[in-house]
């Protein structure tokens, strides 16, 4: 041993660090002491657990276990070494070693030959020395190795002349939680028997060996009751949700190191903690399992839940006083709803936590394979466990006080309650995968838990669990004051697209407005061709209010009828030559549009629907055109005067019932979009645009007004080019792009066709990129960062739906963003003028990290859907954060906010996906499919065999009669 050496001693002495198997030779002991060396069996089920989860990541130290109890008293360290290498010289499961035959068995044969070192390290002298002490620990206890390191390590610190901490290091595969309370008694036990001078012989109170454990855990998994514990879970779990966690989507298994926030609960709190469960008729544990849940569904919406509840996996007082790894993690299932009274809730907690105890030793690996699940981890989200430490001898008369550091690996979110029954306090720890959870985060949840739990002390059985407030104060405060006050206070819009266009024109007549091909038009010829074409429509009758369908490909000739249709102030219904025939019918008897615009080209796939058609291209059409005045029209030009507040354009997205939606969005939303934006991007009159996406797809209004509304050229995309990443970088540097918009998965195209030819890709002239349209994968972008710096060009994620006006969010994006390990896709904060809210099913705000529906308000809002009433008032729904008659759109979307206030995108909430920036409801397809008369069911869904390459697959019921 070392005596009273200090850290840098220790290191010093030990030659590596802290490394106890570097101890000097006078510290060991041979620890020969129940004569059982060289005996050999099998493992336990839940061993064998450990020892394949361990070789998935052989260095990880996440299956490592470790506490310390802090000694205060006359401690005498010769008898507690003495009395420690007795009780683990007993201990078998630390003295084994283990092996694999060739086909695949595992075994483990008892080893005492080899010696341990006790450390003894002096930290009284340090300025802080529990902190010493503990930073020793933890290093000692995150050190890599996994089952090549020793299985155990033990440690003893003098922090004070009378005050020891006993650090003791397990592998889970040696011992479980109930195991470390087994060994400390032991030792104590022996030391209290050297302390009165007795002899420390094996016999009374000598631990047994851990074949008892192995024999019994055998005897079972060949028994009768195994299959009926099967029948049990299969019952239980049938149906069963996906697991539901607080960080959004579980993390794929690994063994990273755990983050902790601990949460110190005094004698007097866990007193009326205690009362209050005795009320309701259950234990502290009863309360903390019941609140997990409550919390679970609170802060996820979720109604079926699922969470894991540690047990022994064995039972009989002579079993359980053995130290060894048998434990097994239960999935306990709750029936959840706000109006859940807290008498229901415990209720359940007690028949479910009763239940599940009958039938414990039918382990969690066994049940995931009978549930098919594709992890044991997918079965439960948080893992509950209450521990009260067991510790009824003490050291002659020193008190002891236990310190958890780790219980093992953590999949999602460990919920551990200390109850320390010697003082009455408890230490709630939230151990936490940083796959899922960051530091603060954590540390949120386990102050939201602490709350949830006294509001359950003060509550009554009557009470809902919907009733409970989550939110801190000071987040309620930023997540609501800072959003509201955001969407209230921009004054309206007094222009309209029509006003800046053509005072734009007016200043840069002569310069090129739009290319495509060999055709260009400058701001004068598109604005004069544009007019001429508006007098024609307001001459048919067309004004504010109506609506005329453009039905043409992509062409200098489609800017002109859009900019026309808006001069004479309809909205324009975007019918892209295409769409399916089905489709475009339904678009014109949706929309009921006043006439079309059309080509000769294309208006034979049109269909009639008996509304009246311009064909742009028909010679005697172009000479009345011709004959048209080409100034600038006035509201004495139209039927009614042009205001902001009419319809731009009516864009359709899909609908769940197989209808899709036309969103109507006014002219005012499109100038505030571009207002409130523009200190960002600096759009100017040296700008090249891509006009890329189809016309009927509203990125493309973004593309089209971001350019003619700054004096910007606008350059049109064929279709094929739009298709062929190569040709669509050559097109990027012929043109001298500056400004390019690209959905995530075109823009994933285009990084690859930049690696294939560096040359063109040090050509551009890029400066902005801005990627939207569906979810971004950051880590996907690394290759364009290695080759690119961050500002050149600057690459910016915006989150938008048509709904809400294009865009809502802006997130500037880094290189460190693709090297992080972001679970869900970073689109940053509410544009201004627009108030981002992620609420939970009843309209309430989520805490930061948690799961929530985006809702939007402000002056971006759509004015509804288009001759459908009671969608709009469904989607469209009342504020209950603003002035009397503020709207929210509720966008189907969940997310959630970081401490810092980022959005983060964490997918639909429905059935709708994205797939190459169109937004597609799985519902629409398998309504249309089921219409035929050969099908009669039909499932659609979203496919990613390949990383990258979405399909959208849709599988039918053929009828028996077809």
């Amino acid at each position: 041993m070392d005596r009273n050496c200090t850290i840098q001693q220790h290191g010093q002495r030990n030659g590596q660090g802290h490394g106890p198997e570097h101890a000097p030779e006078q510290e060991q002991g041979n620890g020969r002491g129940n004569g059982r060396h060289g005996q050999e069996y099998g493992l336990t089920a839940a061993q064998l657990s450990v020892w394949y989860g361990q070789r998935l990541a052989p260095d990880s130290p996440g299956y490592q276990t470790a506490e310390y109890l802090e000694i205060t008293g006359d401690l005498d360290p010769d008898l507690f070494a003495r009395a420690l290498r007795r009780a683990l010289s007993e201990t078998e499961s630390f003295h084994v070693r283990f092996t694999q035959g060739a086909d695949g068995t595992v075994r483990q044969r008892v080893d005492v030959s080899r010696d341990w070192p006790l450390h003894i390290v002096d930290v009284s002298h340090e300025a802080d020395p529990r902190a010493a002490a503990e930073r020793w620990m933890w290093e000692e206890l995150r050190r890599p190795g996994g089952l090549a390191r020793p299985l155990f390590t033990e440690a003893l610190f003098r922090e004070a002349p009378d005050r020891y901490l006993w650090y003791q290091r397990a592998h889970h595969i040696a011992v479980d939680g109930l195991s470390g309370s087994v060994i400390a008694n032991r030792v104590a036990q022996v030391y209290n028997a050297l302390l009165r001078g007795g002899s420390p012989d094996i016999g009374d109170g000598a631990l047994a060996p851990f074949e008892v454990l192995v024999a019994a855990d055998a005897a079972y998994r060949a028994g009768d009751a195994l299959p009926a514990d099967a029948a049990f879970w299969r019952e239980a779990l049938a149906g069963r949700p996906e697991a539901v966690t607080l960080g959004g989507r579980r993390p794929d298994r690994n063994l990273l190191p755990h983050i902790r926030h601990v949460e110190r609960l005094g004698a007097a709190e866990v007193a009326g903690l205690k009362t209050a469960a005795r009320g309701f008729r259950t234990s502290l544990s009863g309360l903390v399992i019941a609140a997990t849940a409550a919390c679970l569904h609170r802060m996820t919406g979720a109604e079926d839940i699922v969470l894991g509840m540690p047990a022994p996996g064995r039972t009989g007082a002579a079993r359980k006083a053995v130290p060894g790894m048998t434990s097994n993690i239960l999935p306990i299932r709750f029936s959840l709803r706000p109006g859940t009274t807290l008498e229901e809730l415990f209720r359940q907690v007690s028949e479910a936590v009763r239940s599940a105890m009958r039938h414990q030793r039918y382990r969690y690996e066994d049940i995931a394979r009978d549930q098919r699940a594709a992890d044991t981890g997918a079965l439960f989200g948080p893992v509950v466990n209450v521990l009260s430490f067991g510790y009824g001898a003490g050291f002659g008369d020193c008190a002891v006080t236990p310190h958890s550091l780790s219980a093992g690996p953590v999949d999602d979110l460990a919920v551990n309650v200390y109850d320390r029954a010697h003082d009455g306090s408890v230490e709630l720890a939230f151990d936490a995968n940083p796959a899922s959870y960051t530091a603060e985060a954590n540390a949120a949840n386990a102050r939201r838990f602490r709350s949830l739990l006294h509001w359950m002390a003060g509550a009554s059985p009557g009470d809902r669990i919907g009733q409970a407030e989550l939110l801190l104060p000071q987040e309620r405060e930023a997540l609501l004051g800072g959003a509201g006050t955001e969407a209230r206070r921009r004054p309206p819009e007094t222009r309209t697209l029509v006003d800046l266009f053509q005072a734009r024109a007016a200043r840069s007549a002569g310069a090129v407005a739009v290319v495509f091909g060999d055709e260009e038009l400058t701001y004068g010829e598109l604005n004069r061709r544009a007019n001429r074409l508006a007098r024609s429509l307001t001459g048919h009758g067309v004004g504010p209010e109506d609506r005329v369908g453009v039905a043409l490909p992509r062409s200098t000739e489609l800017v002109v009828a859009l900019l026309a249709v808006l001069k004479a102030g309809a909205a324009y219904v975007p019918l892209d030559p295409d769409y399916p025939a089905d489709r475009l019918a339904f678009l014109l008897d949706d929309a009921a549009p006043s006439m079309v615009l059309t080509a000769a080209s294309v208006a034979g796939d049109i269909p009639g629907r008996g509304i009246p058609r311009l064909l742009l291209d028909d010679p005697a059409n172009l000479a009345a055109l011709a004959e048209q005045p080409s100034g600038d029209l006035t509201d004495a030009d139209r039927p009614a005067p042009l205001r902001p507040g009419h319809p731009a354009y009516v864009i359709h997205t899909s609908g769940s019932t197989g209808r899709p939606k036309g969103a109507v969005v006014p002219h005012s939303n499109v100038v505030r979009l571009f207002r409130e934006t523009e200190h960002w991007f600096r759009f100017g009159p040296r700008d090249v645009w891509t006009w890329f996406h189809s016309f009927a797809f509203d990125f493309s209004v973004w593309e089209l007004w971001g350019a003619l509304l700054y004096g910007g050229r606008l350059v049109g995309v064929p279709f094929e080019v739009s298709r062929s990443p190569a040709e669509f970088l050559a097109l990027l540097v012929r043109e001298r792009v500056t400004v390019l918009s690209q959905t995530p998965s075109a823009f994933y195209q285009l990084i690859r066709a930049d690696e294939e030819n560096p040359r063109a890709g040090r050509e551009l002239s890029l400066r902005t990129v801005v990627l939207g349209g569906e979810a971004l994968d950051p880590a996907r972008l690394a290759p364009w960062y290695a080759r690119h710096a961050d500002d050149a060009p600057t690459l910016v994620n915006m989150y938008g739906i048509t709904e809400t006006t294009v865009h809502v969010s802006h997130r500037p994006l880094t290189a460190a963003d693709s090297a992080a390990a972001a679970p869900a896709s970073p689109i940053g904060r509410g544009i201004p003028g627009l108030g981002v809210y992620v609420l939970d099913g009843a309209l309430r705000p989520v805490p930061p990290g948690v799961p929530g529906e985006m809702y939007i308000t402000g002056a971006g809002l759509a004015r509804g859907y288009l001759n459908r009433p009671a969608l709009t008032a469904e989607r469209f729904v009342a504020s209950p954060y603003g002035p009397p008659g503020t709207r929210m759109y509720r966008t189907g979307d969940l997310a959630h906010h970081t401490p810092d206030g980022q959005l983060h995108f964490l997918g639909r909430a429905d059935n709708q996906i994205k797939i190459r920036g169109h937004r597609i409801e799985l519902g629409e397809i398998e309504n249309l499919l089921t219409q035929h008369p050969a099908i009669t069911q039909a499932a659609a869904l979203l496919r990613e065999d390949h990383p990258g390459h979405p399909r959208l697959t849709a599988y039918a019921v053929p009828h028996p009669h077809h």
